[in-house]
């Protein structure tokens, strides 16, 4: 019979046999079947034909063939564990969501297993007495920490402390690009960020040389930042947990404008003839910066200089001939951007056959005049 520390069960038996002198051979195996889990005290009784006549009773230990059968009544264990948080105290406050747990665990039969509450949620359950818990919260707050022992017999033991996990920890900021002290040839760059919090991330906002840019939710962002000028920029991310713990981090860039400006003469066209000694341009120049200076040159001789962009340029010519227009405009990072055009410089119109023609006809108008003036001169003689 099996005592399970509340009642008394018939756990096995053997078949009638007959004892013939008390020899090895007269050993029998009892074949012992149990309902649930518990620690057992053995209540063997020896029958003859005529009824029992022997009782025995044993205590189950680790190896139960070596226990020596002798006359003992049943345990009943009413006690239950004791449980000692040694730390941390309660009402403690920690400010991490691990939390470790000193505790001493005894019992006076035998400690059967030890179940831990995480707010009324199982979250460990030892077969082995442990002398230290490690936990991780489920989050930051006030949490209610429950010790559950249960001994050999089922004697509970229950020990409950109140914890508050505080979070002081800022978030982590990751800027993946660009990296610090990049050069961007654009007047936009993409950023690329990552933001990490173990109570979670409340916003992150993105701020340029100081000035607000703009706020977002997500944590982990590919945003594209426009630059109102090719100049250097520092470029501010600032996270904020939801326990208003901040984090700020710093890069610097730099846009440089490494494009020339464009110009376009648009009047006159190049190889075109100029009749006197002066025309004037009509040009288009530009900038993705802003230009600072214009040159203007004749055949290498700077002529002209002007503060910005002009849309017309005048220019004299020394005299006749052929002249190499140049046109140099500098922006305000130095990049220069020049165009040429060539000139043909006459002081009158070409000669043409119909030109020619009425040129003869003049000279053969004032031959006839001379002679006439001879012969009425000859008359009156």
């Amino acid at each position: 019979y099996g005592h399970n520390g509340t009642s008394e069960s018939l756990v096995g038996e053997t078949a009638p046999f007959t004892v013939s002198g008390a020899t090895p051979s007269d050993a029998q195996n009892i074949s012992i079947t149990i309902s649930s889990n518990a620690t057992y005290s053995f209540r063997l009784e020896i029958w003859d034909t005529s009824g029992i006549i022997k009782g025995f009773y044993y205590f189950c230990d680790a190896n139960i063939t070596d226990v020596p059968l002798e006359t003992r009544e049943p345990v009943e264990d009413i006690v239950p564990p004791t449980i000692e948080i040694i730390s941390p105290e309660n009402n403690s406050v920690i400010y991490s969501r691990d939390l470790t747990l000193e505790v001493s665990i005894d019992d006076n039969i035998g400690i059967s297993h030890v179940e831990v509450y995480i707010n009324g949620s199982l979250a460990e359950n030892y077969t082995i007495i442990p002398t230290k818990i490690y936990l991780m919260l489920p989050s930051y707050g006030i949490f209610n920490i429950t010790i559950v022992a249960v001994d050999k017999y089922s004697n509970v033991a229950k020990k409950t402390l109140f914890i508050e996990a505080q979070d002081i920890t800022p978030p982590t900021i990751r800027i993946i690009s660009p990296r610090n002290n990049s050069i961007t040839y654009e007047l936009s760059f993409v950023l690329e960020i990552n933001v990490s919090d173990d109570g979670g991330v409340s916003y992150v906002e993105i701020y340029l040389n100081g000035n607000f840019v703009e706020r977002f939710s997500e944590t982990s962002l590919i945003v594209t930042i426009d630059l109102p000028s090719f100049d250097k920029y520092v470029i501010t991310i600032i996270a904020e947990d939801k326990y208003s713990n901040r984090a700020e981090k710093n890069i610097v860039i730099e846009a440089k404008d490494i494009e020339p400006p464009k110009i376009q003469i648009i009047s006159p066209e190049n190889n075109s003839v100029i009749l006197g000694f002066s025309t004037t341009l009509v040009v288009d120049i530009t900038d993705n910066s802003e230009v600072n200076y214009v040159e203007v040159y004749i055949n290498d001789t700077l002529i002209a200089n002007y503060t910005g962009t002009p849309s017309q340029i005048g220019i004299s010519f020394p005299g006749g001939g052929t002249y190499v227009i140049t046109i140099v405009a500098v922006d305000i990072h130095g990049n220069l951007g020049e165009a040429r055009i060539l000139l043909h410089v006459r002081l009158q119109s070409p000669k043409t056959p119909l030109a020619e023609s009425f040129k003869f006809m003049g000279f053969i108008i004032v031959a006839l005049l001379i002679l006439i003036a001879m012969i009425i001169v000859a008359r009156r003689k």
